[in-house]
C-alpha cells in the first residue's frame, strides 16, 4: 500500500448537472467516519461478566468539517449556502489525495461558520452531515 499525505484532498458539491470541486479547501478534518451501531445484549449469565455486543443493523456516515478560504462570490461557496438553506440533501464527493479513495454521498450542510481572525484570511468552517448510504 502506498502511504499518502493529507495535502490534496478534493471535496465536490453538485451544481446544476455535475459534481464540482469546491474551491479554496484549506483543511479537511477527516474523511467521513463509517459507524456501525452496536447494542448491549449482556445477560446475567455473560461469560466472565464481559459485555456482549450485537450489530443493530444501523450504520452511519458521521459529520465532518471543511475549512475554506471563503469567497462569497465563488460559485461553489454559493452552492454551499444554497444547500444550507435547502431542506433537501445535496450530492457530494470526497476524494482522498492522489485519488486513493473516493466516497460519494448525499449530505446536509449542517453549519456554516465564517471566521475573520485579525491576522488571518477570511475563512469558513463548514460542517457536513452525510445522509444515507455512500457509494
Amino acid at each position: 500500500m502506498t502511504q499518502q499525505g493529507g495535502f490534496g484532498l478534493v471535496a465536490k458539491i453538485y451544481i446544476t448537472s455535475a459534481l464540482t470541486a469546491i474551491t479554496n479547501v484549506l483543511d479537511g478534518s477527516e474523511m467521513p467516519e463509517l459507524e456501525k451501531y452496536l447494542v448491549d445484549m449482556t445477560s446475567h449469565s455473560a461469560s466472565g461478566g464481559y459485555k456482549v455486543w450485537v450489530d443493530s443493523g444501523k450504520k452511519s456516515l458521521n459529520s465532518f468539517k471543511l475549512v475554506l478560504g471563503w469567497d462569497p462570490d465563488d460559485t461553489t461557496h454559493q452552492a454551499i449556502l444554497t444547500a444550507f438553506a435547502s431542506p433537501t440533501a445535496v450530492q457530494m464527493e470526497i476524494v482522498a489525495p492522489n485519488s486513493a479513495d473516493t466516497m460519494t454521498f448525499y449530505a446536509h450542510i449542517q453549519k456554516v461558520g465564517r471566521v475573520t481572525k485579525q491576522e488571518g484570511g477570511y475563512q469558513c468552517d463548514v460542517t457536513i452531515q452525510p445522509t444515507g448510504a455512500p457509494s
